[in-house]
Formats: C-alpha cells, structure tokens, sequence
C-alpha cells in the first residue's frame, strides 16, 4: 500500500491565490462601508435631534404674514401682526370670552387673555403660539376663519390674531411657548417647558403681580 501524499495540502499558495483572496476581502469591506455610510446619510443629524432651542429673527417675518417651525416634534407659529389686525382684534372684550386666561408660558396662571399678555413686541406686534389647537391637536389653518386668525377643522374652532379661541368646540386659547428674546429681536424657545415661570418667580420673590 502506497503512502498517503499530503503533499498538495502542505502546499504553499501561489500568487494569483493571494491576489483572489484579497481582492475579494477589499470588495467586502467596500460594501460594508457603503452601506454604513448610506445609514449615516439616511439619519437625520444630532444637531436637528437634539436641538436645545428654536432661534427666530423677528426681523425675518414680514408684516401680515406668518412662519412656521417645526420643534420638538410640534408646529411653532410666528406671526407678525398689522396695526388694523391689532386694533380689530383689541376690541373684544377679554370676559367675554370663551377663554379669559392668558394661556401663557412666560406669566402667571391667573394672566388675563390681554393682548399685552397674548403677544410679544418688537418693532411690531407679533404672536407666537403653539400651532395645535388644544382640543383636537390638530395645526389650525393660517389667516381663515371668521376672526381673522386661524380656524381649526378638526373641532370647527375660531380663533383672532392673538390665538384667542371666540367659538367652536375648544374652550382653550391656543397656547404661547416659554420664550426669551434678546435685545435684537432674535427669539429663542427652549427644548425644556417645564418649571415655574419667570413672573410667578418674580411675584413669590418680589410680591408682583401679573400683568393685567
């Protein structure tokens, strides 16, 4: 019986071997890095996941016109109002409302609806408000309605240029972010909304009241 030749195995590669093996090793890694760098390009950046705060120029929104932005998952509506549009809406006496309250962030939770309390100015009236009606979470439509504000489908609400709701099925005006706004009219709206106000701080420390 001849001897088993293990000589094949012992065999060492040879240059085309070589060149197969790693050609097919580059495609693979080749392929892998497509496909991580496809995922990164299909994920939204860390700097729209985690933004801390929405920046606004007033500057950048027109008289009688409105932008909207979208933060933390909801619509932010940033309206710059008219002198007729201020002046119209003004007239409404705030007890007569549906909704007497402020619905404001900034102020205490007894502020009264007042346009003072319901807008922010600088070099012009503005509004900034939530855009979700508060009954029906749904985005009221810019400029219908039959108070010249918004008007939402999903509960038929109604509601003036400060977001004051007049009729419909919501009993709540819409309601104003926290906010600050610095000296060049840049406004900024913090990711966090919780915690006490500055005006409620201000009354327990100081003995003020809300604004009126």
């Amino acid at each position: 019986m001849e001897p088993y030749d293990n000589s094949q195995l012992a065999k060492p590669r040879s240059r085309r071997d070589f060149l197969t093996i790693a050609t097919c090793g580059m495609g693979a890694v080749t392929v892998g890095a497509g496909v991580w760098g496809l995922g990164r390009a299909m994920s939204p950046s860390a700097a729209i996941v985690s933004a801390p705060e929405l920046l606004v120029d007033l500057k950048d929104v027109p008289v009688g016109d409105q932008r909207k932005f979208m933060f933390d998952g909801k619509p932010v509506f940033v309206r710059h109002l008219t002198k007729d549009q201020v002046v119209e809406a003004s007239r409404f006496d705030v007890r007569k409302l549906p909704d007497g309250l402020a619905q404001n962030a900034n102020l205490v939770e007894t502020a009264s609806a007042s346009v003072t309390n319901r807008t922010v100015s600088f070099n012009g009236i503005y509004t900034v408000l939530w855009g979700i009606c508060p009954r029906g979470f749904c985005v009221p439509i810019f400029d219908t309605g039959d108070f010249g504000g918004w008007f939402c489908p999903c509960g038929g609400a109604h509601f003036d240029v400060f977001g004051r709701v007049h009729k419909g099925t919501s009993l709540r005006n819409m309601r104003i972010p926290r906010y600050r706004l610095s000296e060049q009219g840049v406004l900024m709206v913090p990711k966090k909304q919780g915690g006490i106000s500055q005006e409620e701080l201000d009354r327990l420390v100081f003995g003020t009241s809300a604004k009126s």
